[in-house]
């Protein structure tokens, strides 16, 4: 069942033509912002907002995020980095923090937001579900690199790991936790989640009966559910940089959920969407 996927590792390039490598690694990150793009754009537009909008702001967002995914990751691994600066703009290596891509991407909404004035949590309830759909896409540029996996292990899905990517330490040991696929499934069944919600009717009063939705309600529940993930799954991480007895990713997923739970708590007090 699971052989294509713990048979061997992966070919991390897709096409050679001359000097030229086209890899999977950044083709799965172009499918995953066009997926995205695709479905923010769908839900733009239930609630008014021009499909241009999701077009220019994909461009900016874009930008910051790779900044700030990578910023996070080279600051996470100084240690490495400081002593090889050259490697810093090699994107295609692999190494992009999520939560610095959700920093960068935030930031770029947030201004954008203000600069045309639109709602600002309305526009996170269309961005996060195809946040979502792009970790769903996404995350199989981490197999091809062989840069997301967890602990040993013996499961029938465990991946194998070539030498050259094993972290010091782990040199004996072949076959790992497939860290990018719990992710990826775990982050299909948020996108499940949210997509359910959007398909509720917005709230107009406080009427009981047919589920309703506020806006406010799809963001505070990607901020809830998509750190909460991320915290559970960094206890099968290897070499975390770490404060204390946990990591700094799940100090900054706490952040998040705190955030989240504060988002879905003042918006319940709002009589109306």
């Amino acid at each position: 069942m699971f052989g294509w996927l713990t048979s061997a590792p992966p070919n991390p390039i897709l096409l050679t033509l001359g000097a030229v490598q086209l890899r999977w690694y950044g083709v799965s990150l172009a499918l995953a912002l066009l997926a995205g793009v695709m479905l923010a754009q769908h839900l733009a537009k239930r609630v008014g907002i021009a499909r241009e909008r999701i077009v220019d702001l994909a461009l900016v967002a874009t930008i910051c995020a790779i900044v700030g995914a990578r910023l996070v990751h080279v600051l996470n691994d100084w240690t490495y980095y400081r002593m090889h600066l050259a490697d810093i703009p090699q994107l295609w290596k692999g190494g992009l923090a999520f939560h610095g891509v959700l920093l960068g991407g935030l930031l770029a909404a947030w201004l954008y937001a203000l600069w045309k004035r639109l709602n600002v949590v309305l526009l996170a309830d269309v961005l996060f579900p195809a946040l979502a759909l792009g970790q769903v896409i996404g995350r199989w540029r981490n197999w091809f690199n062989q840069e997301l996996y967890g602990r040993p292990t013996n499961v029938a899905w465990a991946i194998p790991i070539d030498p050259l990517h094993r972290l010091a330490g782990y040199e004996a040991l072949t076959r790992f936790h497939p860290l990018f696929l719990y992710e990826m499934l775990g982050n299909a069944v948020i996108l499940g989640l949210l997509l359910y919600l959007w398909h509720r009717p917005v709230r107009q009063d406080g009427a009981s009966g047919r589920p309703t939705r506020r806006t406010g309600d799809v963001a505070a529940a990607y901020l809830i559910l998509s750190p909460s993930l991320r915290f559970g799954l960094d206890f099968l991480r290897l070499e975390q940089p770490m404060i204390g007895p946990v990591t700094n990713a799940q100090i900054f997923s706490i952040l998040l959920i705190l955030a989240g739970l504060a988002l879905a708590f003042t918006r319940s007090r709002r009589p109306l969407h």
